[in-house]
C-alpha cells in the first residue's frame, strides 16, 4: 500500500500534509486512520484519508486540543489543501467513482465548531463539497470531468448505458451535459440505505414537495424523466441501430411504456418520427399491409428486426381496423374544405356502432352526429342532399302533413338506409337514427330575431318547428 502526500506550509509556517491511500491497483481507496501529530494520536477524523499538522496536544499525549487558535487555523489550512489536492487528483486522473467513498459526505459525524470538548474536522467537510460545487471535478465518462451546471445524476446504470452524453445534450438543453457517477446509480444508493451519500449528491428528490437545491449536479433523472424528454426530432435524428437499443430496453420493462405511450419514439414510412397513439389512447399508427392507403404505417425497416416488430405490435401497433378507419381517415375528412364522398360513411358509421362497446357509444355519435353525412330532400324538390341529423326528419305519414306549409323541410330517404341494411337490423338502425337526433316530431326551436316585426325576441323564446 502506498501514500500520495500532499504538504502545505500554513501562515505560521508549520507543515500541514494529507495522505491518500493507493491500492494494488493504483487508484484511490479508503484509509481510515486517527489524526496525527508525527505520532497518532488517539483524535477519530471520520476522513477517509490521512491528515498530520504540528497540533498542540493534550497532556497524554493521545488528543488535540480543542478551543485552541493554533490548531483552529491547522484545520482550516489542511481543508484548504485537501480541497485543492483534488484538482491535482483529477489532473492525475485519479478521480473515478470511486471518489465518494473517500470524500466525507455524512455532515452529522462532525462535531461543531465551538465545541470545547472536542476539535472539530468539520471544515474538511466543507471546503470538500464547496471544491465540488464549484469546480469541474464530477467523474464522468472516459476519463473526463464535469461541473456542477452540466452534471446529470441517473437513476440507475442502465440508463446511462442507453443515452449517451450526446444524447443527454439533445434532451435537457444543457450544453456539454455529462452523467456523472455513471456506475453509481441513485436508486442502488438508496436501496442500500445510504439516504445521506444520495442527498449529498443530488439534494432531494425532483418529485419531492419539499425539493432542495441540488448539491453536486443539475439534477437526477430516472427513466420516466428520460422518456418523457423524447421528441420528434431527438428521435428522427437517432440511428436505426440506437431505435432498436430503445425499443428492446422499453420491451423489457412494461411499465416504462406508459411513459411513452403519445410519444413520437417510431418512425413512419416517411422516416418521420411518430406516436403510436394520440393524446386520447386512439391509434394513429398502423403495420403496414397491402392494399391500404391513407395512414400512418411503420417504418418497413424498423419492422426487419424481429425483436422491435415483437416489441412494437405488443406495444399495441395493428394493422386498421374499422374503427381506426373511422377515426383516422373519415372523421378527419370532415375537417378540411376538400369535398369528399360521404356516400361509404353510413354503412361504416352503422357497422361500428352495431360493434362498439356500450361504454362507446356515446362518444361515438358524439363524434358523428354532426357530421353531414345523411341522405334526405324535401318535399318541393326530389333533388338528394347531405346534411346534419339535426336538420333531418323521419319521413312518417303525420311529420308529413305537419309540414305540408313548409315544403322545404328536409326528410331523410329511410327507405334507402333500409334497404342498406339486413332485415334483422332494422330495429338498431332506428336505434341509431334516434341517437343521431332524426326525430318523428316537430322540434321545438329557438326564435331568435322577428324579420317581420324588426324587433329581438327574448333569447327564451321559443317556436315548434313548421307552426307559423
Amino acid at each position: 500500500q502506498h501514500l500520495l502526500v500532499f504538504t502545505r506550509n500554513s501562515g505560521s509556517g508549520h507543515p500541514c500534509s494529507i495522505g491518500y491511500a493507493l491500492g494494488e491497483n493504483g487508484r484511490l481507496m479508503p484509509i481510515d486512520r486517527p489524526a496525527f501529530c508525527f505520532f497518532p494520536t488517539r483524535e477519530v477524523t471520520n476522513l477517509n484519508f490521512i491528515l498530520h499538522a504540528p497540533f498542540l496536544l493534550t497532556d497524554s499525549r493521545e488528543g488535540i486540543k480543542a478551543g485552541e487558535k493554533h490548531n483552529q487555523e491547522l484545520i482550516q489550512q489542511l481543508a484548504q489543501l485537501a480541497a485543492d489536492s483534488l484538482s491535482i487528483l483529477r489532473d492525475e486522473k485519479l478521480i473515478d467513482d470511486g471518489l465518494i467513498e473517500i470524500i466525507p459526505y455524512d455532515l452529522s459525524r462532525f462535531s461543531g465548531l465551538d465545541g470545547r470538548a472536542k476539535i472539530s474536522f468539520k471544515p474538511l467537510f466543507a471546503a470538500i463539497k464547496d471544491k465540488l460545487q464549484t469546480n469541474t471535478l464530477l467523474p464522468a465518462a472516459k476519463m473526463e470531468y464535469s461541473s456542477k451546471s452540466r452534471s446529470y445524476w441517473a437513476s440507475d446504470a442502465e440508463l446511462v448505458e442507453l443515452f449517451s452524453d450526446e444524447q443527454l445534450v439533445q434532451l435537457t438543453g444543457t450544453k456539454n451535459a455529462h452523467w456523472v457517477f455513471r456506475s453509481l446509480g441513485k436508486k442502488e444508493v438508496l436501496n442500500a440505505k445510504k439516504n445521506v451519500l444520495a442527498d449529498y449528491i443530488d439534494g432531494g428528490d425532483a418529485r419531492a414537495w419539499n425539493r432542495k437545491e441540488p448539491n453536486l449536479i443539475v439534477s437526477s433523472l430516472d427513466p420516466e424523466s428520460v422518456l418523457k424528454k423524447l421528441t420528434a426530432d431527438f428521435i428522427a435524428a437517432q440511428s436505426q441501430q440506437w431505435l432498436h437499443k430503445l425499443y428492446a430496453y422499453l420491451s423489457e420493462r412494461v411499465s416504462y411504456q406508459n411513459f411513452v405511450k403519445d410519444k413520437p419514439i417510431f418512425l413512419d414510412q416517411d422516416g418521420k418520427a411518430s406516436p403510436a397513439f394520440d393524446s386520447k389512447g386512439q391509434l394513429v399508427l398502423f403495420l403496414p399491409d397491402d392494399g391500404i392507403d391513407g395512414y400512418t404505417t411503420v417504418n418497413n425497416e424498423l419492422l426487419s428486426n424481429e425483436v422491435t416488430r415483437e416489441f412494437i405490435e405488443k406495444f399495441g401497433v395493428k394493422k386498421p381496423s374499422l374503427r381506426d378507419d373511422i377515426y383516422n381517415k373519415i372523421l378527419p375528412a370532415y375537417k378540411t374544405n376538400i369535398a369528399i364522398d360521404t356516400s361509404p360513411h353510413f354503412n361504416k358509421f352503422f357497422r361500428y356502432f352495431k360493434e362498439c362497446r356500450n361504454e362507446e357509444v356515446a362518444e361515438f355519435i358524439g363524434l358523428i352526429k354532426d357530421k353531414t353525412f345523411l341522405r334526405y330532400n324535401a318535399t318541393e324538390d326530389d333533388k338528394v342532399f347531405r346534411g346534419k341529423a339535426k336538420d333531418i326528419y323521419l319521413p312518417n305519414p303525420d311529420l308529413k302533413a305537419w309540414f305540408e306549409t313548409k315544403p322545404d323541410t328536409n326528410f331523410l330517404l329511410l327507405d334507402e338506409y333500409r334497404e342498406m341494411v339486413d332485415e334483422k337490423d332494422h330495429a338498431n338502425l332506428m336505434k341509431f337514427l334516434e341517437l343521431l337526433g332524426i326525430v318523428s316530431f316537430p322540434r321545438i326551436m329557438d326564435v331568435g330575431h322577428d324579420q317581420y316585426r324588426r324587433k329581438q325576441i327574448s333569447d327564451n323564446d321559443k317556436k315548434i318547428d313548421g307552426l307559423e
